[in-house]
């Protein structure tokens, strides 16, 4: 009797160890996001004689395949070790009809952090667009947006991490029609206020103590097995 009585109470043990592990085991979601600000000029690809592809030259060095954005702000989540000023290496982007392509990869760098592989997407509706590129008007002024998405690498992200972002900006005092013109005729834009905010969302990994919570849970099940073949 007191033997299956310890016996009962071991499984019930084992169970209820079991019940924990599932518990402590279970996925949780983190996000966090980053955001920038810094300059870039809009004008046609000297590259494309056809005219029909659009330059984000992001500025400092002008002219470069690359610039700089300034002034890290608002890091949360695995982001939110990097100081504030932190700058940010950002490849120039080529849009054409067809889309939207990075001049170098990786895309965007700063703190140990690679942004690479980007997929260039429109990011709000608009009036006018170039590729992804989408124009709306606001009143007297033209807001325009580019989202993107690709992998992240850096300390705390496992290999492959996905993350979402968006470049976004305003022109004072002209209209999207106004903004097209102005390219369109070989003209460029400057913009001092371009911002960009990047997100992500990933999926945490089990501590190893918890993989040692259920191999314990494992063992403890087999013993009670095993009891309970003998007592047969």
């Amino acid at each position: 009797m007191i033997r299956k009585l310890l016996t009962r109470s071991m499984a019930a043990a084992t169970f209820s160890l079991a019940a924990v592990v599932v518990t402590g085991s279970t996925a949780q979601a983190q996000s966090g996001q980053i955001s920038f600000t810094g300059a870039v000029t809009l004008g046609n690809y000297a590259g494309d004689p056809s005219g029909n592809t659009l330059l984000i030259d992001f500025l400092s060095p002008t002219g470069g395949t690359t610039g700089t954005l300034f002034s890290v702000a608002g890091p949360t989540g695995l982001f939110s070790g990097v100081a504030a000023n932190t700058s940010a290496t950002v490849s120039d982007i080529l849009v054409t009809a067809g889309g939207a392509t990075a001049r170098s990869i990786p895309f965007l760098t700063f703190g140990g952090f690679t942004f690479s592989s980007p997929v260039f997407v429109n990011a709000i509706g608009g009036d006018i667009t170039f590729g992804p590129v989408k124009l709306v008007q606001d009143g007297n002024n033209t807001s325009a947006s580019l989202g993107l998405s690709g992998v992240v690498t850096g300390p705390g992200f496992a290999p492959g991490q996905r993350f979402d972002g968006v470049f976004s900006t305003q022109f004072a005092g002209v209209t999207p029609q106004g903004v097209f013109n102005t390219i369109n005729n070989g003209g460029t834009i400057v913009n001092q206020g371009v911002s960009a905010s990047f997100a992500y969302s990933i999926t945490t990994v089990p501590e190893p103590s918890t993989y040692a919570l259920v191999a314990a849970g494992l063992v403890g099940l087999g013993l009670v097995r095993r009891r309970r073949v003998r007592a047969q």
